[in-house]
């Protein structure tokens, strides 16, 4: 029993030396990312944090930039937006390279790069996905969703059948593209 006992011990000890090879503490090692998410969705006028985490740094820098028109909105700790909803935050000593959007507006959805100034450079994409608000207004059974979509009925007249389109909308994120529903309710003779 003493025997087991030690060749577990044993076990246990290559194990974290082997562990602390391959995630070297301190300056060691080659810049490289570590796990964060890959995609963000918020409302519109919410804020997103796009999180980034860059371990051994070192003496290298972080940029982040958005791929759509290939801006570069942060390096290190500046900000070269004029846009001032976008902003860097790192702690000292962290690994943490967050780019916020302050007050997200659906075209700010889209693919953004963390990247990292090596000979072979690092980058990592992070989605950006922005939805639209929903608020609800109720008027004769008809539910609108503002502001990205306008619900109209109109009525259509014949001699003998009035045709009024009716339209519900219940919440979502992602609306059809057509909705649509017609009923035929006769005309009461006059």
């Amino acid at each position: 029993m003493l025997l087991c006992d030690a060749v577990t011990d044993v076990k246990m000890t290559l194990v974290l030396r082997v562990q602390e090879w391959v995630l070297p503490r301190g300056g060691g090692g080659t810049p490289h990312f570590g796990p964060a998410e890959d995609e963000v969705t918020v409302k519109a006028g919410d804020t997103a944090k796009l999180p980034c985490i860059v371990l051994n740094l070192n003496d290298k820098s972080v940029t982040w930039l958005r791929r759509r028109d290939l801006h570069i909105l942060t390096a290190g700790h500046h900000t070269y937006s004029a846009d001032q909803r976008f902003q860097v935050v790192h702690a000292e000593g962290s690994s943490e390279w967050t780019l916020v959007v302050r007050y997200a507006q659906l075209r700010d959805a889209g693919v953004y790069d963390c990247q990292v100034n090596t000979q072979h450079k690092l980058s990592r994409p992070v989605t950006l996905k922005v939805y639209a608000k929903l608020s609800q207004r109720h008027d004769n059974n008809i539910l609108s969703v503002t502001p990205s979509i306008n619900i109209i009925t109109i009525p259509l007249s014949t001699n003998t059948t009035t045709i009024t389109t009716n339209t519900i909308i219940t919440t979502a994120i992602t609306l059809p593209a057509n909705i649509l529903t017609i009923t035929s309710q006769p005309t009461p003779p006059p």
